[in-house]
């Protein structure tokens, strides 16, 4: 493990989810990372499309008591009877978002950390015991994370050292080079295919499938341990004479 290396690089973190069963074998936690190439019409994480830390907003937590307007330094937040009327463009443009801490109700909250690796490296060793005795580990999610290639390149090499099983729950909406590079380093792909149809992939995904196609047949003449994972969306995909035989 390159110390200075874990130090040094940085990732995008929207949520880490400690004791996790579902997605990877065992009890596992999962490290969210915000980008997302792709943009599916049903996305169960529209927050982690974006690749930088973004604002949100809950109407229903908001309780009127002004001290985000108060704390704001560009007047991006207005307090009106409606609830908040807030300058999107601008405050997610800024820099410095850490006055909207400030909300005592977390109707208004940040969505996105800037963290290193090894400090990411640092919580998911918290459960190592519990991997251990499960066969759980570490699962990388999103978004898409291989597009933060080299933060989730230097988190799989550092874990896996340190003998816990590594997962990436990837769409396989990136570069071949950075699916080679992670490969030593990943016990289990859990690729996310939405659809087989080229154009019908366009229009619900809003991005060509041909390199995904492509990956995940490299992928498995590699040899790599894939699980292949379809959201059944009604009227979508729902049907068998969607898919080749």
């Amino acid at each position: 493990m390159n110390a200075e290396n874990a130090r040094t690089i940085t990732g995008t973190v929207f949520d880490i989810q400690r004791y996790s069963i579902h997605d990877g074998p065992g009890i596992r936690t999962i490290v969210f990372l915000k980008g997302c190439p792709l943009s599916c019409k049903w996305c169960s994480n529209p927050e982690s499309q974006a690749y930088e830390p973004q604002v949100f907003y809950v109407k229903s937590k908001c309780i009127g008591c002004g001290l985000c307007e108060r704390s704001c330094p560009n007047n991006e937040v207005k307090l009106t009877e409606d609830g908040l009327l807030i300058d999107w463009k601008a405050i997610n443009a800024s820099k410095d978002l850490s006055w909207v801490n400030v909300c005592p109700t977390g109707a208004l909250g940040v969505k996105g950390e800037k963290m290193t690796a090894q400090e990411v490296f640092d919580i998911v060793m918290r459960d190592k015991v519990f991997y251990d005795q499960s066969g759980g580990g570490l699962t990388l999610s999103g978004g898409e994370p291989l597009v933060q290639s080299e933060f989730a390149l230097e988190l799989l090499k550092m874990l896996h050292d340190a003998g816990v099983n590594t997962a990436i729950e990837t769409t396989g909406a990136v570069d071949k080079k950075v699916l080679l590079d992670v490969l030593p380093y990943t016990d289990l792909f859990l690729y996310d295919f939405k659809h087989w149809d080229n154009e019908i992939h366009k229009k619900y995904i809003g991005a060509s499938n041909s390199h995904i196609k492509e990956n995940l047949k490299m992928l498995a003449e590699k040899k790599a341990n894939i699980l292949v994972r379809v959201p059944v969306i009604p009227g979508v995909n729902d049907t068998e004479n969607l898919y080749p035989r």
